[in-house]
């Protein structure tokens, strides 16, 4: 089966991560994967990559210089669906994957994508986040808007990804019109947070399966925790609390808040390492702290999971975040808040803590009985594992889509 996929990056950030191992998963299945992006990145891969850049003509550089910014912005959504429908025809694919494409709205890529991509095979869009059915937004938070109508009274429209508030109600619109015509399409969601929003909103009356991102379980697996610490020059003894996110200034990461937290347990023995662009810490009250800065390869973070006690993730909103099924891989369990998809991952007991409570106290609590339940012995690296392997195996994953895959292309009579 030839599948071509479609993400504004290649393997960079959460969710272009989560779509290229499910890449790799499907090619190495057998099937032919062709990447289409915006950014090709560096490496050698298992599929092939083609770029949907912006234009960059002389005379498209001059009429974007020239041109308002409404017009610049149709000018950019022209050229990328004209480039769009240019690439499938060479392609020919049998069933098209879309992933994120809300990160390349500046060179044109938009909600139409979706009526390109139906005029040349079924379509399958994996929704890493709510972007697909709000007006703008990636997580509405308490806002319900995205149920009845987004308008330019957002209280978000600076934040990524950002948009005049003039524009907000239109493009709602838009996307509700596209999905209400498209037929042969349906939806991914990682959790079933996620699939229960989108079920709400514009993705009612198209199927919508639940299907978890999936590990390379044989890279990310549990190496001995007094290797991992001395591969990565950390004290054999006490506990180490890993903080992890490709941003730590990320506001809804939340790490900030966490590291406060950190700030008043003052307790000598606790290491905290960060791993992540970004400090979080300038001076220790008590704890030792490590930086590891930004990771690329597996085989550091894999240590860096395997030496923690435990990795604490204090996202205020998520869908189903690459971290806490990476440390649960490794056999770390996992302390965060009670929301999104992370109520499904972190269970009491067998693979972390809770904090029912969104708030720097409730976290604080949370992480003392979770440090104290450490220090006398609870042990949850085998049910953590096992979590994984039951949950998060990548061939479990590719064979979810491929059931799907066939599923849309008996239906369109392939």
């Amino acid at each position: 089966m030839h599948i071509a996929m479609i993400s504004d990056l290649e393997s960079s950030g959460g969710a272009a991560i989560a779509a290229s191992r499910l890449a790799e998963g499907l090619s190495d299945a057998g099937h032919r994967i062709t990447r289409i992006v915006s950014v090709r990145d560096e490496g050698t891969f298992s599929w092939s990559s083609v770029v949907l850049a912006q234009a960059s003509s002389f005379i498209l550089r001059g009429a974007r210089r020239l041109l308002p910014v409404h017009w610049k912005t149709k000018l950019n959504c022209y050229h990328s669906e004209w480039k769009l429908r240019t690439i499938l025809t060479q392609l020919k694919p049998d069933v098209i994957n879309i992933h994120n494409i809300h990160g390349s709205q500046k060179a044109g890529w938009s909600t139409n994508f979706v009526e390109v991509c139906l005029q040349y095979a079924p379509a399958v869009w994996t929704l890493h986040d709510m972007w697909s059915f709000t007006g703008r937004c990636t997580y509405s938070y308490d806002c319900p808007k995205f149920l009845t109508g987004c308008d330019s009274t957002c209280p978000t429209h600076d934040q990524y990804p950002a948009m005049a508030p003039e524009r907000i109600a239109g493009a709602w619109r838009s996307k509700k019109r596209i999905l209400s015509d498209a037929s042969n399409i349906a939806a991914v969601s990682p959790s079933q947070w996620l699939a229960d929003l989108a079920n709400q909103g514009m993705w009612n009356g198209h199927p919508i399966k639940v299907i978890r991102n999936g590990l390379p379980l044989d890279r990310f697996k549990p190496v001995s925790r007094a290797v991992s610490r001395e591969a990565l020059g950390l004290s054999a003894e006490g506990l180490i609390v890993l903080l992890v996110s490709a941003s730590l200034d990320d506001p809804r990461k939340a790490n900030q808040m966490a590291a406060e937290v950190i700030q008043k347990i003052s307790d000598k023995y606790l290491t905290v390492l960060t791993m992540g662009k970004g400090r979080l810490f300038s001076q220790s009250n008590g704890a030792l702290i490590k930086e590891l800065g930004p990771v690329i390869q597996d085989r550091i973070k894999v240590l860096a999971y395997s030496a923690a006690s435990l990795v604490l993730h204090p996202s205020l909103i998520d869908n189903l975040p690459n971290v806490v099924s990476e440390s649960l891989a490794c056999g770390t369990p996992v302390l965060g808040f009670n929301v999104g998809g992370l109520r499904e991952m972190v269970r009491p007991q067998e693979t972390g803590w809770l904090a029912s409570e969104i708030t720097s106290a409730g976290l604080e609590n949370t992480l003392q009985v979770a440090l104290q339940e450490l220090r006398s012995g609870l042990d949850l690296r085998e049910s953590c594992r096992e979590a994984a392997e039951s949950e998060y195996d990548i061939a479990l994953q590719v064979q979810s889509y491929l059931a799907l895959f066939e599923e849309l292309l008996r239906a369109r009579g392939v």
